[in-house]
């Protein structure tokens, strides 16, 4: 999972403060190193909080001394703006668009054709928001995931100048702790109700900027600008130690706020030794080309990953992709970015001309590859669609409701109920013949298991897992109020739940993973189900990778490059043997101990050392792990599903 850095805004007068491009090099090193999974900075992506105040800094205090000395422009402003940020973003987006089309599968070009839309739009963090798991392992095969902080800086400056403009200056200090404050608060509210939105967007994030807006104030003058080299040294020494050991989950939280104190604390001791001597020569260069190197690397990691179906990259690759990403952000820098920075005042008309034409060359290779998509027909995309069962309905987000799209028949007899590897089977159950009927209860992460729920500090949060608490005990009301369903199929990943790290939200509060907690409340579900009257069965996980076996698939029909895998994408068996071990020994000892029956998908898939991944021309991947809509349909006739639950359901 993967925090991404912003930085750049070299404001007037930054050549005078070499220390400022000292810590603008850390903070891009730190998130560099972050994503690189470099353990030195485990928790580099507080580099994009450093960015945020050193941002906050330089441009508040631009636009207070224009708008004092009666000399503010909000067109030369935005202008400058454009001109500082737009060339060598275009630039990069272009020369992606153009890999992307080469490189890429027709999912991927998909998604990125979203992400391309929020980067131009500066509004790829609400583009994120609604449309992207952050934390899902798929974000680091985005391209363009990383401008999602670009964008809040840009939608920051965009509402910056205005609202100083209309505040007096005698209420300027007032207005921005007010505003400061506010967004704190709401920022440390949402992050344990609602993480993403506290992650993506403005109102959240707004309060780290408006840190370096306070380096502005007034107040400064007290102390004549200036706080003492010890005061600078803690605060730097601090958010280094921050930046190295992760101290919670949450994000951004204490630790972001503690940084960002930090970072204005350097700002404003203009710490001597980050202005000159080796170090500072080394750091300076990074900061020089930080905002190149911003734009430069995520893509090129995200592309690599993507070549690699989304294998962990070996480090000599990593090593090669971010040593290129450097060399290239240099060039980027030397000819793009600072001679247009430099260019003197360019009309208005004339720059918004030139913007147009850019962002229709941005997108034209989307445009030329989406007509040859559309020319071949092209069903990948569809193919490996999240396969949710029966409807998009079933992924339930709240109460159960027996919805009429989430059944095959008027009075089902039994009811398909878990997580996402409980939805990937309905197309099997319903299509493998003979079946009765089924009404399908499932919920995305929520397992078949009554007083327990997965519970984290980023995902699944309190509410989130109290929710899940609540789903499931309404699938058990539903199931005590139906006399006709006579079986129950219960079926989940089950291993999220055994994670070392994980955490479950219980009746009692919040324990730590505990196979043996996790275990009883799967056998007490069980015994519930059977005290009103249900036979129960249990559909264990399918065979797995660690690649996306889907994307393999796809790579090869299309003959993309695939590095690391099989030819034939298919699954090497011991591999999956060892991933599905604990869920195994779990689900015997559950089997043994409530005399009930586990059915594997192993029998017919795999043969020997390997497993298919296909049947017939059908994919039956869409991941590392989940079945396709037509491969679920195809599988269920082969394996029999619908009468294999029968008989072992009692």
């Amino acid at each position: 999972m993967a925090n991404l850095p912003r930085g750049h805004l070299a404001a007037r007068g930054t050549a005078k403060r070499p220390d400022l491009q000292s810590l603008r090099g850390f903070a891009i090193l730190a998130v560099l190193f972050y994503h690189s999974g470099t353990p030195l900075f485990k928790a580099g992506y507080l580099g994009v909080d450093i960015f945020f105040v050193l941002s906050g800094y330089l441009i508040t205090g631009l636009i207070v001394r224009d708008l004092d000395a009666g000399a503010f422009s909000f067109k030369e402003f935005y202008l400058r703006r454009a001109k500082r940020i737009l060339p060598a973003a275009y630039v990069v987006f272009f020369i992606t668009s153009l890999l992307v089309i080469r490189l890429s599968t027709s999912s991927d070009i998909s998604s990125y054709s979203r992400q391309l839309w929020g980067a131009v739009t500066f509004t790829a963090n609400i583009v994120l928001w609604r449309g992207t798991n952050y934390f899902d392992s798929a974000a680091e095969s985005k391209p363009l995931l990383h401008t999602w902080s670009l964008s809040i800086e840009e939608q920051f400056y965009m509402l910056l100048p205005a609202l100083l403009f209309c505040i007096p200056k005698k209420h300027r200090t007032g207005a921005l702790l007010m505003l400061f404050s506010l967004s704190l608060a709401l920022c440390m509210f949402l992050v344990g109700v609602r993480p993403a939105a506290a992650f993506y967007l403005l109102p959240t994030r707004m309060w780290e900027l408006l840190t370096g807006a306070l380096g502005t104030l007034p107040i400064w003058s007290t102390l004549k600008h200036r706080l003492p080299q010890s005061v600078g040294l803690l605060g730097l020494g601090i958010t280094v130690g921050l930046a190295c050991v992760p101290v919670e989950a949450q994000h951004p939280h204490y630790s972001a706020l503690v940084a960002c104190l930090g970072t204005l604390a350097v700002i404003k001791a203009e710490l001597v030794w980050l202005s000159s001597g080796p170090i500072a020569k080394f750091l300076g260069f990074f900061g020089d080309i930080s905002y190149s190197l911003y734009l430069i690397h995520w893509p090129a990691l995200a592309l690599a990953r993507q070549v690699m179906v989304e294998l962990p990259l070996p480090r000599i690759v990593t090593a090669a992709v971010i040593t290129c990403a450097v060399i290239l952000s240099w060039f980027l820098f030397r000819f793009v970015e600072d001679p247009i920075r430099r260019l003197p005042r360019i009309a208005p008309r004339l720059f918004a001309t030139c913007v147009c034409v850019a962002s229709f060359l941005v997108f034209a290779p989307l445009m030329f590859k989406a007509h040859r998509l559309l020319a071949d027909r092209d069903e990948w995309p569809q193919l490996r669609r999240f396969n949710v069962g029966l409807s998009d309905k079933c992924d339930s987000s709240g109460q159960f409701e027996p919805s009429t799209d989430c059944r095959t028949v008027a009075q089902p007899t039994m009811v398909l109920w878990g997580d996402s590897y409980a939805m990937h089977l309905a197309q099997a159950l319903k299509d493998s013949g003979g079946e009765p009927g089924f009404v399908q209860a499932t919920r995305s992460a929520c397992g078949p298991v009554l007083k327990l729920a997965k519970f984290d500090d980023r995902l699944y949060t309190a509410s989130w897992a109290a929710s899940c608490l609540g789903f499931n005990d309404s699938v058990l009301s539903y199931l005590a109020s139906r006399s006709s369903i006579d079986t129950v199929v219960m079926a989940s990943e089950f291993d999220y739940y055994l994670e070392d790290s994980a955490l479950y939200l219980t009746e009692n509060g919040v324990t730590g993973s505990k196979r043996k907690v996790f275990e009883r409340q799967l056998e007490y579900t069980i015994r519930r189900l059977r005290s009103i009257g249900k036979k129960v069965v249990i559909i264990g996980p399918p065979p797995w990778a660690e690649f996306n076996i889907g994307a393999c698939l796809e790579r090869r029909a299309k003959g993309l490059v695939r590095l690391g895998v099989p030819d034939d994408c298919v699954i090497q068996k011991a591999q999956t043997e060892r991933r599905t071990l604990r869920v195994r020994e779990l689900l015997d000892d559950v089997s043994r101990s409530a005399n009930v029956n586990t059915l594997w998908l192993d029998p017919v898939l795999c043969d020997g050392a390997r497993c298919r991944v296909e049947i017939g021309s059908v994919a039956l991947y869409s991941d590392r792990e989940h079945l396709t809509r037509r491969g679920s349909a195809a599988l269920g006739p082969l394996y029999g599903l619908s009468r294999r639950v029968r008989e072992a359901a009692f």
